[in-house]
């Protein structure tokens, strides 16, 4: 014991001394349309849909946990007020629902330390200095994409949800596990390299999640760029381990 506030976790286990376990949650957030319509996407929308089923089936096959949520935030739904408020409800900090929120994330909870969660981001995103940021449904910026000024810009990024909000929301997450896919333009620079490319991992706030809170992260996706600014997610299996067995995800498009 030490002086100050200790904390205690309790676990059960069952006759066969297995512990026991309670809900996977999964949140799928995939963005085709966006309030400019000049940055739509084409897959965005399959590939999340794809996974919170892919999981789904997974999960419940597997018969781990006795219920299996699966929220998803598509298109005007995923905006960034909706976006961090289903973050909260997990982290246990955004008890309150707005009357006109989507109901799937109504579904989410506060977790507890025998649940496990899934996060999935399908969507544009962007970086700038040394942050990382996921760019929502309502974007911030109505011109043209191809006359995108540096005022415009800043517009984008006061609407993304920065890689340190992203560490503040999910802080609380008292999960067993988490898993948290990034699949966007930029994913595929996910990973630090020497030539120090952009990407959601190697920002300083999402570095700190995965050290702090130990959580899971996919190598990367590989995408396909169409020419109207699509992104397709091609060939990716993610391999899920979760209570000591393992599945494979295939969401190959």
């Amino acid at each position: 014991m030490l002086a100050g506030d200790n904390r205690f976790t309790a676990y059960t286990f069952n006759p066969d001394n297995v512990k026991s376990r309670d809900t996977a949650y999964v949140l799928a957030i995939g963005i085709n349309t966006y309030s400019n319509q000049q940055y739509n996407l084409k897959y965005a929308v399959a590939d999340a849909t794809a996974f919170g089923d892919a999981v789904q089936r997974a999960q419940q096959q597997m018969a781990n946990y006795e219920r299996v949520e699966v929220a998803s935030l598509v298109d005007e739904q995923a905006t960034r007020a909706n976006i961090l408020k289903a973050l909260r409800l997990l982290a246990g900090t955004g008890t309150n629902v707005a009357a006109d929120a989507p109901a799937a994330p109504q579904k989410l909870k506060a977790t507890q330390p025998e649940d496990v969660v899934f996060i999935y981001f399908a969507r544009h995103e962007t970086a700038h200095g040394q942050r990382f940021y996921l760019l929502p449904h309502d974007l911030g910026y109505a011109g043209e994409r191809n006359a995108l000024d540096t005022a415009g810009f800043q517009m984008i990024l006061e609407h993304g949800v920065s890689d340190e909000e992203l560490e503040l929301a999910v802080e609380g997450i008292d999960a067993d596990k988490l898993l948290m896919v990034i699949d966007a333009c930029n994913s595929g620079q996910a990973l630090e390299t020497e030539e120090k490319r952009r990407g959601p991992m190697n920002s300083k706030g999402s570095s700190a999640i995965s050290l702090r809170k130990g959580y899971v992260r996919p190598d990367c996706s590989t995408e396909l760029s169409s020419g109207t600014g699509g992104v397709r997610t091609r060939a990716w299996p993610v391999n899920l381990r979760v209570g000591g067995r393992r599945t494979e995800a295939d969401l190959s498009r």
